[in-house]
């Protein structure tokens, strides 16, 4: 939505935007033009509220201005709109080439060779999609002085190639983050075992980011190594990594074939070597959704039932206010497995705090009925287990009287 002055006129950053679309539309002075893409680029609100028509104008500028200098501050300024527009690039670029593979090919190709740094972004980018082996182009943009390229360059390598890994090794230790990401998904992509001998090093190295982003990208490698690999991360100094390392794990076992949930819980819970409670913790963190970082919906169901098997190595009272909380959950599947395992904890105040829930007047409908249910549970055991006792007693005490009043 417009922004306006009281006085109705259109603020300063609104009027900027329109200048510049307007710039683009009809000025043919290179450098106005540049300067009107530049500000499209900008994060201001009037970019937001009006950014279908920012990116399409910079996307028509790339095809179709005569300039390169203004058509390459145009990439720049996509890029900054987001990551996803210049994919939105590429498609437009496929769009106006086809149905000749060979000339998208053959432009991409020469885009990787650009003197400007945004031609050969957009160059690596596509050739993820659309190259069908690795070419020198390709090989070269993995050494290239502009990270974004290198990223999308390392990125389209480990698609292409299927073999050699040894372009990867230096950009592991690459200044920007993005680019490290990118080799190690490019060594998940290869999944040789020298690609996995390669990741393994990297669950040991120093280097924490490292290796919290090889932990990150080790589930989609469907290996049991993967699974030993994200163990060993479990056990990492850094809590983060432990983070990470666990969302893996259990996106692994979730989605993959490799390993079952049974196996990933009986090793968890019978190795003396984990820390139970900080595993715990990070548990209640994923299916709380706080830094859960690359977990799904199926993440979060499959830790509150990994939470609930912590019954076995977790003090019951520490697992109590977790197990509660999950019972708030928008997700049923969430908060009905929480339900289920809250009857088998041995804690002294499980009754009070359910009847707190139940009598919270914030609590939605759906809580406080799996708390009221929880807790007419908990009595119905009681009452039976009264029972039993009295059974026994009478027995006991009245064996005759007991026998002829239960025969039948």
């Amino acid at each position: 939505m417009t922004t306006r002055d009281p006085d109705g006129t259109q603020t300063n950053s609104d009027s900027a935007v329109s200048q510049a679309l307007s710039t683009l539309e009809g000025d043919t002075n290179p450098q106005a033009r540049r300067r009107a893409v530049e500000a499209l680029g900008s994060p201001s609100q009037s970019v937001r509220d009006n950014r279908q028509r920012v990116v399409d104008t910079l996307i028509d500028t790339v095809l179709s201005d005569s300039n390169d200098e203004v058509r390459a501050e145009a990439i720049n300024s996509l890029y900054f709109q987001g990551d996803q527009y210049i994919e939105d690039l590429v498609t437009e670029i496929v769009d106006t080439t086809r149905p000749d593979a060979g000339a998208v090919r053959d432009t991409f190709a020469e885009w990787l060779t650009n003197s400007h740094s945004e031609f050969r972004m957009v160059g690596a980018t596509a050739m993820a999609s659309f190259a069908e082996e690795v070419t020198p182009e390709l090989e070269s943009a993995l050494t290239d002085d502009d990270p974004r390229v290198q990223a999308r360059a390392v990125r389209a390598y480990g698609t292409l190639n299927s073999e050699s890994i040894e372009p990867i090794r230096p950009l592991l230790a690459a200044p920007d983050s993005h680019v490290r990401h990118a080799a190690v998904s490019a060594l998940t992509n290869i999944g040789t075992p020298d690609a996995i001998e390669m990741l393994s090093s990297l669950v040991k190295t120093s280097d924490e980011q490292l290796r919290r982003i090889a932990a990150k990208q080790l589930f989609r490698l469907d290996r049991k190594q993967s699974a030993r690999l994200l163990f060993s991360s479990l056990r990492d100094r850094s809590e983060r990594v432990q983070r990470t390392a666990m969302i893996s794990l259990i996106r692994l076992f979730a989605e993959g074939q490799s390993v079952a949930p049974g196996e990933v819980s009986e090793y968890v819970l019978t190795t003396d070597t984990f820390d139970h409670a900080v595993l715990a913790e990070i548990l209640h963190a994923i299916v709380s959704g706080d830094h859960a970082e690359h977990a799904t919906a199926d993440t979060e169901r499959y830790a509150i039932w990994l939470l609930g098997e912590f019954t076995e190595r977790v003090d019951d009272e520490t697992l109590l206010p977790w197990l509660i909380e999950a019972l708030h959950h928008p997700d049923h599947l969430v908060a009905d497995t929480a339900a289920a395992y809250l009857p088998q904890l041995d804690a002294p105040t499980l009754e009070k705090e359910l009847q707190m829930l139940i009598s919270d007047g914030d609590a939605s409908a759906e809580a406080a009925e799996r708390a009221q249910r929880i807790l007419d549970k908990l009595r119905q055991s009681t009452a039976d287990a009264i029972e039993e006792r009295a059974i026994e007693y009478t027995y006991l005490r009245y064996p005759s009287d007991y026998t002829r009043k239960y025969s039948s």
